[in-house]
C-alpha cells in the first residue's frame, strides 16, 4: 500500500546506513529514530564588551573506526565553509552525520529536533559494504546553507548507486528559522522515480502541530501521513497520534489511525517515559516503552530501559538497558548496556564503551567491548577516534543586540556549582564558557526542554568567564558574566 511504503521508507533511511562506529545498542522493533531525534542579570556595558567577543572552538572533521584486528571498518571526513559547527549527541554518544529532515514523526529524546547536530559542507564516507561485505568508498553527502545556517539542499550520492538510491533534499524555512517543507527525490541514473514533500505546521507558541507528507504520482501529489502533535501546560509535547490514508481514493483526507506515542517529563521538563501503540482497527494497543533517568540537573539520560510488549502471553518483558557513569566533569566516560536473558530471567551484558575527552572536553576516542560467550574479550571489539580542527566562531557579533538575552545565574561569584536558567529554545543548546582574552574553557550541549542546569566550575582559575548558550543552528541566543573565586 502507498502509505505503508511512505513511512517506511522515511522511517528506515536514516538508519540502513547509519554510521558503524557508532555505539552498537540493542534497541526494539519500531523506529529507533523516534527516539535517537524527544530524547534541547549583568548590565549593558558587559553585553557591549561580548558582542566583539570572536571564540576559538573545535569541529569534527574525520573519525576512524577499526576491529579488533585494527582494519579498517568505518572513516568519515568532513569539510566545512565559515563558523559551521558540530554538536555531539550525549545521549545516544556519537556525531550524527545523517540528514536531519526526512522522517515522520518529528520526534526524539531532544523533544523535536528539526536541525542538523554536524553543519558540514561535505562528508565522504567509507565502510564495510553491506552487500559486497567489502571496506572502501561508500558514499558522498552535500549540504548547502542559507545566510540563516539554515539547511536549504542536502544530497546523498552513493558509490553503488545501483543498489542504493541518491537522494537529493530541498528544503524551506519561515522567519522564524523553522522548517516548512521539506522535498525529497530519489534519482535513479538521470531520472527522478519518486518523490515526497512533507510540510509542517506550527502554532502561537512556534511549536509544531502536524506534519504531513505527500507522495508524487503522475496525476499529482497524494497525501498518505499526518502527524499530530499535542503538548501539557509546560509546551512539553506529550502526544503523537499519527494517521494513513486507507481508503481515500482521492487521496485529500488521512483518516486511519496506525500508532501513537504518549510522553511523561519530570519536574525539570526531561523526557521520562515514552509510550508507543500500535492501531488494530479498533483500540490502541501499547507495543513498546523506554523509560529514563538523569543524574543531578544534567539534560542528557544517564539510564535508559526498553521493555516489549509479549502479544501471546499479553505482559511487558525486559528487552534493552543502558547505563552510564558520569564523570566529574559531568561527562559520560564508560557505558554498559544489557539485553534481557528471557530463560535465566536476568539482564545479560552485550556491550561495554569506555570514552575519553580532549582538554575541550571533545570526544577523542571510543572503545568498544562486546561480551561473547560468557567472556569480555582482552582487546577492544572496535575501536574510534575523532577527529577536529580549530576554528573562529564569531556568531556572538552582530546577534547579541538583536537575539541575546542576559542569563540568570548564581551563586556569582562561585567557585563550585554555577547555577543557569535557560532561555527558551526549540533543539538542543550548546554552551560554551571563555575568559575574558576569548579562550574557551568549557562547552557542552543542554538537551531540549531544559529550564535550568549546572556547570561545574572548580577547575577554572580564579577570575571573570562569560557563559553564552547557542540555539540549534548555531546563533547565539543568551550570555552572563560571572567570576570565578578562591573560596
Amino acid at each position: 500500500m502507498k502509505y505503508l511504503v511512505t513511512i517506511l521508507g522515511v522511517f528506515l533511511s536514516a538508519n540502513l546506513l547509519a554510521q558503524v562506529s557508532a555505539p552498537r545498542f540493542s534497541r526494539g522493533n519500531h523506529d529507533t529514530r523516534v527516539l535517537q531525534s524527544i530524547l534541547s542579570h549583568q548590565n549593558s556595558n558587559n553585553l557591549a564588551a561580548a558582542r566583539t567577543t570572536s571564540v576559538q572552538r573545535k569541529r569534527v572533521v574525520a573519525q576512524s573506526t577499526r576491529d579488533s584486528l585494527l582494519a579498517q571498518v568505518d572513516s568519515t571526513k568532513l569539510g566545512y565553509s565559515g563558523t559551521l559547527g558540530s554538536n555531539f549527541d550525549y545521549n545516544y554518544l556519537f556525531y550524527n552525520y545523517s540528514y536531519a529532515y526526512n522522517y515522520t514523526p518529528v520526534f526524539n529524546c531532544f523533544g523535536i529536533e528539526t536541525a542538523p547536530m554536524v553543519r558540514y559542507d561535505t562528508c565522504n564516507r567509507y565502510q564495510v559494504n553491506p552487500f559486497t561485505l567489502r571496506y572502501g568508498h561508500y558514499d558522498d553527502r552535500y549540504a548547502t546553507y542559507d545566510a540563516n545556517r539554515n539547511q536549504i539542499r542536502f544530497s546523498e550520492l552513493y558509490v553503488d548507486s545501483a543498489t542504493n538510491k541518491n537522494k537529493t533534499h530541498y528544503n524551506a524555512f519561515n522567519t522564524q528559522r523553522q522548517i516548512i517543507s521539506g522535498k525529497t527525490f530519489v534519482r535513479q541514473s538521470t531520472t527522478y522515480d519518486s518523490a515526497f514533500i512533507q510540510s509542517y505546521s506550527y502554532n502561537t507558541s512556534n511549536k509544531i502541530t502536524s506534519d504531513s507528507m505527500y507522495e508524487k504520482y503522475s496525476h499529482g501529489w497524494d497525501l498518505v501521513s499526518v502527524s499530530a502533535y499535542t503538548y501539557d501546560v509546560h509546551n512539553n509535547l506529550s502526544v503523537i497520534m499519527c494517521y494513513v490514508n486507507d481508503t481515500d481514493t482521492s487521496f485529500s483526507h488521512v483518516r486511519q489511525h496506525i500508532s501513537r506515542y504518549s510522553c511523561g517529563y519530570d519536574t525539570l521538563n526531561r523526557l521520562i517515559n515514552v509510550s508507543f501503540a500500535l492501531w488494530d482497527g479498533m483500540l490502541f494497543h501499547d507495543i513498546q516503552r523506554d523509560t529514563f533517568e538523569y543524574q543531578g540537573a544534567l539534560t542528557y539520560f544517564s539510564k535508559w530501559r526498553e521493555t516489549l510488549f509479549d502479544t501471546v502471553n499479553h505482559y511487558y518483558t525486559p528487552w534493552f538497558n543502558m547505563e552510564k557513569n558520569i564523570a566529574t566533569n559531568n561527562l559520560p566516560d564508560s557505558v554498559r548496556t544489557f539485553g534481557w536473558d528471557s530463560l535465566a530471567n536476568r539482564w545479560t551484558p552485550t556491550s561495554q564503551y569506555l570514552i575519553k575527552y580532549d582538554t575541550a572536553l571533545n570526544p577523542d576516542s571510543m572503545l568498544q567491548w562486546d561480551y561473547s560467550y560468557g567472556y569480555w574479550p582482552t582487546s577492544p571489539s572496535f575501536s574510534t577516534k575523532f577527529y577536529y580542527e580549530n576554528y573562529i566562531d564569531n556568531s556572538l557579533v552582530g546577534n547579541v543586540s538583536k537575539e541575546g538575552v542576559i542569563l540568570k545565574v548564581y551563586p556569582n561569584p562561585t567557585n563550585g556549582t554555577l547555577h543557569i536558567e535557560l532561555p527558551e529554545a526549540e533543539g538542543v543548546l550548546s554552551y560554551f564558557v571563555i575568559d575574558m582574552a576569548g579562550k574557551i574553557h568549557q562547552q557542552g550541549i543542554f538537551m531540549n526542554n531544559a529550564s535550568a542546569t549546572n556547570i561545574e566550575t572548580a577547575s577554572l582559575p580564579i577570575g571573570n568567564y562569560i557563559v553564552g548558550v547557542n540555539d540549534a543552528h548555531g546563533n547565539f541566543v543568551g550570555k552572563s558574566i560571572f567570576t570565578k573565586a578562591d573560596h
